[in-house]
């Protein structure tokens, strides 16, 4: 087709996939899905992620692995886990975009009660009265159109139902930590509540 169809129908495909996703969020924040537990490799999600996701190093962003090779596997709906370590990834890189300095660090640990996933950015973090609702559904810290506000409540949603906890807070000196953990003992009470 002549490069100016070309160029609208690129737009439409990207549109309509905004859209998708969209819908596909609001679909998985009203109706949950049951998760499908099965022993769950964080580092192989992590490194997943980072080969399904070129965009995480746009803009010259540069990322830095700290996963503890010793990590043992937790017991997890892998699919609904690469799901909130892909958003913590994508706002990290979001939150750098356009700053001086765009690095990261990512690492994982663990010890006799807990796996953890942590993701450390060098963008200029979040005012603390924003940074006490980013988990909240449909509150988003991004502009129109780069953000639904769900990323973060749905994110929250699946920790929690594992058994787990989420939480965000700026670094001291710059940027921003997002983190979970999950618990090693995969019988432990879902959390229900909100954060």
């Amino acid at each position: 087709p002549p490069a100016d169809t070309a160029s609208a129908l690129q737009t439409i495909r990207l549109e309509a996939m905004r859209a998708a996703r969209i819908v596909g969020d609001l679909l998985t924040f009203s109706r949950p899905r049951a998760l499908e537990r099965r022993d769950t490799n964080l580092n192989q999600i992590v490194r997943e992620t980072f080969s399904a996701t070129p965009a995480l190093s746009d803009h010259g962003a540069v990322w830095t692995l700290g996963l503890d090779p010793t990590l043992p596997a937790v017991s997890g709906d892998p699919e609904l886990i690469r799901q909130v370590i892909t958003n913590l990834l994508v706002n990290a890189a979001h939150a750098m975009a356009g700053g001086p300095r765009r690095e990261a660090l990512v690492r994982t640990a663990w010890n006799a009660e807990w796996v953890t996933f942590e993701v450390l950015d060098s963008g200029p973090g979040a005012p603390p009265d924003q940074l006490a609702r980013v988990f909240e559904p449909f509150f988003t810290t991004k502009g129109p159109g780069q953000g639904t506000g769900l990323g973060l409540s749905i994110s929250h949603g699946i920790i929690r139902a594992h058994g787990g906890d989420i939480t965000g807070e700026n670094r001291d000196g710059g940027g921003a930590r997002f983190s979970f953990r999950l618990p090693r003992d995969p019988t432990r009470i879902p959390r229900i509540s909100h954060a």
